[in-house]
């Protein structure tokens, strides 16, 4: 089990499978035309987006890798790509979400700034809302990975103590009855995701949400510019919701993929501590569950990475009706 999950967490393995995705998918495909204006935005926002979510999580996978090179080939540079694996490192989690964020704050300010331009009113049989445009499954699906992250960090918060700084990055199993040594607590412990990763996580991810829900109610509310036009603006409406959708459901399955990949690697390497010139063995209790946990976690990361390479190489619009343009 932890060979496969050493495969499946591999950052060379997962950019060369991203890689080898991108080169198989670019086969064979022909030059399309991209329509100006908000499809031309939106299709850069999939690729832009996309690409560089991915680089930055790929980025955070490397830098141990990196650190590992520098001490054993060039150990006379002196330079720290990362801390020590059980030192806290906020980036661990966040940076994909903070990029996402960028990334929609751009989006957002476009799409609100963007001109209307009506040509003759659209009579609407139903008011429109942010929902209208956007798949169901997207929707369930970006709803089910959020709270799914929310819940996973709470659980994790809750069960997490601090370290020697006060932050909460530790847990610790079990106190074994008659073990009083108030120094179990700290050698006791294992690396966790605790507050001080799932905080940051919880709050970007929220802000993220945020940011999608103004774009989605954005892209809705706006008149159609005419009658003739409202068959190719829905069209490109329901493209710009899914866009912005499935980068926000990549982008959250980063994180959630690597807190159950900690945490269930923490349970699947139990400690032994020496108190009181006696030998602990230090199980979590959901040691018997760790090891399809940390699969989970590597599954969901590569599903994301999935998402995000398929952004990058996804079909571009066509100019099927001069409506197009007027979208």
């Amino acid at each position: 089990m932890s060979y496969l999950l050493l495969v499946l967490q591999s950052p060379l393995i997962l950019a060369t499978i991203a890689i080898v995705i991108f080169l198989f998918a670019r086969r064979g495909r022909t030059a399309e035309t991209v329509v100006p204006g908000r499809s031309a935005f939106m299709r850069s926002v999939a690729v832009t987006g996309s690409v560089a979510v991915l680089i930055v999580h790929l980025a955070v996978q490397f830098f141990p890798v990196l650190d590992l090179a520098q001490r054993y080939l060039l150990p006379n540079l002196n330079v720290d790509f990362t801390p020590e694996p059980w030192a806290y490192a906020w980036w661990r989690y966040p940076l994909p979400l903070i990029v996402a964020v960028v990334v929609l704050t751009i989006v957002t300010v476009r799409v609100t700034r963007e001109p209307v331009v009506v040509e003759a009113p659209v009579l609407s049989m139903k008011p429109r809302g942010w929902t209208s445009f956007a798949s169901r499954k997207e929707l369930a699906s970006a709803a089910s990975v959020l709270g799914a992250l929310v819940s996973v960090s709470l659980f994790a918060g809750v069960h997490s103590i601090t370290d020697r700084f006060g932050l909460h990055t530790l847990v610790s199993g079990p106190r074994p009855i008659g073990v009083t040594d108030a120094s179990w607590d700290e050698y006791g412990a294992s690396t966790f995701y605790g507050w001080a990763y799932s905080v940051p996580v919880m709050i970007l991810a929220v802000v993220l949400a945020a940011q999608v829900w103004w774009v989605l109610r954005t892209i809705s509310v706006r008149p159609f510019a005419s009658p003739e036009s409202v068959t190719a603006e829905t069209r490109e409406r329901t493209r710009s919701a899914s866009i912005v959708l499935r980068l926000f459901i990549a982008t959250v399955l980063l994180p959630l993929g690597g807190a159950l990949l900690l945490i269930g690697q923490t349970a699947m390497y139990p400690s032994v501590i020496s108190v009181d010139s006696a030998d602990y063995f230090v199980p979590l209790g959901y040691a018997s569950f760790a090891g399809p946990i940390a699969v989970a976690g590597a599954v969901l990361q590569g599903a994301a990475l999935l998402m995000l390479v398929a952004g990058i190489q996804g079909k571009r619009s066509r100019v099927s009706s001069p409506e197009l343009v007027r979208s």
